[in-house]
């Protein structure tokens, strides 16, 4: 079966001398996986255009059970003007790679509002020239909603404590490893349900941003299996405080 969808570049590994594995997030099969030459020789037109985060529309032969699949073609569904130039976009860029590569799978359905979600906010990002240094909160905290387990608020008077094993604002710290500090708890509130534009303006500091990443990715390393880690995060905190 012939398809033709968006897709969003998640990763690309080498194999072997002259080959390229592309893992990319799809508006209408999820995550799919391909494999194309990249030598010079084979001037093969699709290799620049696999960038991490690309956003693009791909046309190829879907095959059952075939796990590596190859390109018809591909072109450039939005060309970034800043994401892969601006070196502070470029770090929070390569960090939502890492994160969007070890969150999703190939076994899983996405709705296509995800997909909307992601294509939408990465344009928003690209093309905005202010106070971008909030984005990678504000994805975070976003795709947490379309992985099923956004932060609730069960009772807007039990708000003091962030309980991360159970995805809900209380009262009561247990003096848990699993809960948020009270201010903690209370920085991640103020960034609930604003829209992209409103998260932007926030006026967070840089420990302000330190504190929510470290209490967010420690979240997704409770609720989504195979994240231990993360690469990126290191440059991407030496960066935003430089």
């Amino acid at each position: 079966m012939q398809i033709k969808t968006k897709a969003i570049v998640l990763r690309c590994t080498n194999y072997g001398d002259n080959k390229l594995i592309t893992r990319l997030f799809t508006e209408e099969q999820g995550v799919q996986s391909f494999i194309s030459t990249k030598s010079a020789r084979s001037k093969n037109k699709y290799t620049p255009l696999l960038q991490p985060l690309s956003l693009l529309v791909i046309d190829y032969k879907q095959v059952p059970n075939k796990h590596l699949h190859s390109f018809s073609d591909v072109t450039m569904l939005h060309a970034y003007t800043s994401v892969h130039s601006n070196m502070v976009k470029l770090c929070i860029a390569q960090f939502i790679s890492e994160l969007l590569h070890k969150s999703l799978s190939e076994n899983e359905h996405y709705a296509t509002q995800f997909f909307s979600f992601m294509e939408s906010s990465l344009i928003y990002f690209d093309i905005t020239d202010q106070n971008f240094e909030n984005f990678h909160l504000y994805f975070l905290i976003e795709f947490s909603r379309y992985l099923g387990f956004y932060p609730q608020i069960i009772d807007d008077n039990q708000t003091q404590y962030f309980d991360l094993l159970n995805g809900q604002f209380c009262n009561h710290s247990l003096n848990s490893a699993f809960m948020l500090n009270a201010p903690t708890s209370a920085l991640l509130l103020s960034c609930l349900n604003l829209s992209i534009t409103n998260f932007m303006t926030l006026k967070l500091t840089y420990n302000n941003r330190k504190q929510l990443l470290t209490a967010i990715t420690d979240y997704y390393r409770i609720h989504v299996n195979g994240i231990e880690e993360f690469k990126t995060i290191g440059v991407l905190q030496t960066v935003l405080n430089a």
